[in-house]
């Protein structure tokens, strides 16, 4: 069944619904979900409200469609134009659980609230895209208090899953796919997750339509497929926020599957969005090094061309375009960034977003609009789609050539190392050109998100000089929170000397076969391990001690034989494979 085209007017959007509900399948019919969006969306334009809410997944049940059903035919009856009303009698349905009531609130919410404005108060506020789908996502997203570039990078690693490898920028030696990665670092409650879930939810969404697209196209065209003769899955892959080195790779491999009739095969196109990035690498985490290795690799995964491949072990991957956004507080670089993470240049491939601070300051967060989370989603399915790669290129002797030749020879390691003393700086701010042109291109993508088709007629495509300045000054300014940031990379020393006392106290907890002891105990065990680092006395493995409390990885407690006057114990929460004791 075809999905519902915007120009059906309100009748045929009411004859649809009351057509799908009568379906046995309904419950499952995105096309049923479109058609109430929309006829709500008609109706809101119609009579003049600002904007409708769209019924959530969860309202989408039997009893509570019926009853929108009832209500579309009350106001029929009644002459009212008022969508209030309708919401009002929705309201009233004595079958919303617990999980819609809020859903209906928030749309009657949305309609009674006054048109907002992105706010600009923010720093860096000023340099977001003011038109084209990120600037309509920042628009979606911005009326709450995570900063406007968690929002922004968030969304810029959803557009790039997108594009999937159907386009690339081809700087002549070097090719750069449409995949970020992106670490935002803030302090606790920054809003991190915030941002993160919000661009998830886009893409989750966009996921569902191109399974809808798919299916419509492959039953008119070639078919359901068959094992040995499979169709393509153009969904791109969400990654559980918690996974092994081996998960990730498993989850990621090319595999034939049979789903709604269809036999598909995939390429290997995915995202890990993680608020906790110490739940996944650093010092006290399990095979840490083997995911570092690995998300190194998938970066930059070359392609040889047509459907080359490369394989881990027995798992083969194809058409690799993974995208990372992990947020962290700056606890973690304190005491669980390692030298290898930055000698083997997996964090120089990384954007670090760093932010002291909330954004603006809003007590009373504004309530996402579906109607425009369609919009953004719906965008992204043809560029899932089309036929590519479409290649972004510098045409020869063109301003943006010229521009960047000259970006180029500013901004080379030899003229940094002059500028910065931190080593570690300038390694990150050498790979600023891959940065750049991946930035560059989803800019100019973000900007003819309609024109999908006629990039992909052309095959190739010059860069724009507006974009590639763009890019540079997004850059450019996250790179003035980059010394505070990177200067925390200079307590890598304090972090071992933390690991150690965390080593510690694991190696008394498997000594005496409990995970809770005496802060005696653990004296004994630093005046053996702590010699060398002069880290034998108390005074000296103490306020490593406090971090790892702060972290929690081991807190403090009373056992019930002693007074609040007594020293307290210890018990450890972290044991020597990572995971809780």
């Amino acid at each position: 069944m075809e999905v519902v085209s915007k120009d059906l007017q309100e009748d045929n959007y009411k004859k649809l619904i009351r057509e799908q509900l009568q379906n046995a399948d309904w419950k499952d019919s995105l096309e049923l979900q479109i058609a109430t969006m929309r006829l709500l969306t008609v109706r809101a334009q119609r009579y003049g409200d600002r904007k409708v809410f769209e019924l959530y997944d969860s309202a989408y049940q039997s009893k509570l469609l019926n009853t929108l059903a009832t209500a579309l035919d009350w106001v029929d009856t009644s002459g009212s134009p008022d969508s209030l009303r309708v919401l009002d009698v929705l309201g009233l349905s004595k079958q919303c659980n617990g999980r819609m009531v809020p859903d209906l609130m928030a749309m009657r919410r949305a309609l009674s609230s006054s048109s907002r404005k992105r706010l600009n108060t923010e720093p860096g506020a000023d340099l977001m895209p003011r038109s084209g789908w990120l600037s309509d996502y920042l628009d979606y997203a911005h009326f709450n208090e995570a900063p406007i570039s968690f929002h922004f990078f968030s969304a810029l690693a959803i557009l790039g899953l997108g594009m999937r490898r159907n386009v690339v920028f081809d700087r002549d030696a070097f090719e750069y796919w449409p995949n970020t990665y992106s670490f935002l670092i803030g302090p606790t409650a920054g809003r991190k997750s915030q941002a993160m879930g919000m661009a998830k939810a886009v893409g989750k969404f966009s996921r569902r339509l191109i399974e809808s697209a798919q299916e419509r196209h492959y039953s008119t065209t070639v078919g359901t497929g068959t094992d040995a003769d499979p169709v393509y899955d153009h969904r791109p892959i969400f990654l559980p926020k918690e996974v092994s080195p081996q998960k990730l790779i498993e989850m990621l491999q090319v595999r034939i599957n049979q789903e709604n009739g269809f036999h598909y095969t995939n390429d290997s196109v995915g995202i890990l969005m993680n608020d906790e990035v110490a739940t996944l690498i650093g010092k006290t985490v399990k095979f840490s090094d083997d995911m570092i290795a690995r998300l190194t690799d998938l970066y930059s995964a070359e392609d040889t061309g047509g459907r080359a491949t490369i394989t881990w072990g027995e798992h083969k991957m194809r058409n690799i375009c993974f995208s990372f956004v992990f947020g962290s507080a700056p606890s973690w670089i304190k005491t669980s960034v390692t030298a290898n993470m930055f000698q083997g240049g997996f964090l120089n491939r990384s954007v670090f977003v760093y932010r002291q601070y909330k954004g603006d300051i809003i007590p009373h967060p504004d309530i996402l609009d579906p109607i425009a989370m369609h919009h953004l989603a719906s965008a992204l399915v043809p560029w899932s789609m089309i036929n590519g790669p479409i290649v972004f290129y510098f045409e020869q002797n063109s301003e943006p050539r010229k521009w960047f030749d000259s970006w180029y020879s500013d901004n080379h390691p030899i003229k940094l190392e002059k500028i910065h003393t931190d080593k570690r700086l300038v390694s990150y701010l050498s790979r600023k050109q891959d940065h750049l042109c991946r930035m560059a291109m989803l800019l100019q993508i973000s900007d003819n998100m309609g024109s999908a088709g006629l990039y992909e007629s052309l095959g190739m495509v010059p860069i724009e000089l507006q974009y590639l300045q763009q890019a540079d000054r997004i850059l450019t300014f996250e790179e003035n929170y980059l010394p505070e940031c990177f200067s925390w990379f200079g307590e890598m020393e304090d972090g071992e000397k933390t690991q150690m006392v965390l080593d510690a106290a694991q190696k008394v907890a498997k000594t005496l076969g409990c995970n809770e002891f005496t802060r005696g105990e653990l004296t004994k065990m630093m005046a053996n391990v702590g010699r060398g680092k002069r880290m034998t006395l108390t005074k000296e493995w103490m306020p490593h001690l406090d971090q790892l409390i702060e972290l929690g990885h081991i807190e403090e407690f009373f056992p019930n034989n002693t007074g609040s006057g007594k020293r307290p114990w210890i018990r450890v929460l972290l044991n020597s494979d990572g995971g809780k004791a």
